[in-house]
């Protein structure tokens, strides 16, 4: 998959049990990070869409001059433990 700046990308996460069986998490939000680990932006809390149980997605506009992102989902089980999603994207290419 080839990804460039500025475009708007859906960042997708499930969120299985430990049996296996996804589940709605409550309290969601999304942070982006670049490369050193610092967070860019603020968390993303709104505009998360549910797809299907344990499905969401979240569209992001990648910016311009990084070249990687890692996007970490985060939220609570019914019980209140804190669960977490991650991934990255890469290599984020800039328009020519």
């Amino acid at each position: 998959m080839e990804y460039f700046q500025g475009d708007t990308v859906r960042l997708k996460a499930t969120f299985p049990d430990f049996d296996g069986q996804l589940f709605d998490p409550t309290d969601l939000r999304v942070r982006i990070f670049n490369r050193q680990w610092q967070q860019i932006g603020a968390d993303i809390t709104t505009d998360i869409v549910r797809l299907d149980v344990g499905v969401y997605i979240a569209p992001y506009t990648l910016p311009v001059g990084v070249d990687w992102i890692a996007y970490e989902w985060s939220g609570r089980d019914a019980a209140g433990r804190p669960v977490v999603a991650r991934r990255t994207l890469e290599p984020i290419r800039a328009r020519q």
